[in-house]
C-alpha cells in the first residue's frame, strides 16, 4: 500500500518539489513492518528520471530538514504519522 502522510503533504512547501518527489517515492517503497525502504541511489535515479547530483542534493535537503534518515541503502521517512497504515498492515498480518 502506498502511503504519504498528510503532514508531509501539508508541509510539502518546506522542501523543493524534487525533494518531495523523492520523499513520496521512498514512502511508497517503505516496508511497513521494518519502517524503511531498501533502495539505492541508482534506484531513485532510474525510477524518478533524475540525475545523480540532483538526487544527492535533494536527499541532503531532506536529511537536513529532518524529513529523512539514511543508512547505507536503507531510507527511513521521518515526516508525518505512519501509524494509520502501519496499524492496518499489522492487523492484516495477524
Amino acid at each position: 500500500m502506498a502511503y504519504v502522510p498528510d503532514e508531509a503533504v501539508d508541509d510539502s512547501a518546506q522542501v523543493t518539489a524534487t525533494a518531495f518527489k523523492i520523499y513520496a517515492y521512498i514512502c511508497r517503497r517503505r516496508n511497513h513492518e521494518r519502517q524503511y525502504a531498501w533502495l539505492s541511489v541508482d534506484n531513485l535515479i532510474s525510477a524518478l528520471s533524475l540525475s545523480k547530483s540532483t538526487v544527492y542534493e535533494a536527499v541532503r535537503e531532506l536529511e537536513d530538514k529532518g524529513w529523512l534518515w539514511r543508512s547505507e541503502n536503507s531510507w527511513t521517512p521521518q515526516k508525518g504519522n505512519f501509524w494509520p497504515v502501519d496499524k492496518r498492515f499489522h492487523a492484516r498480518a495477524k
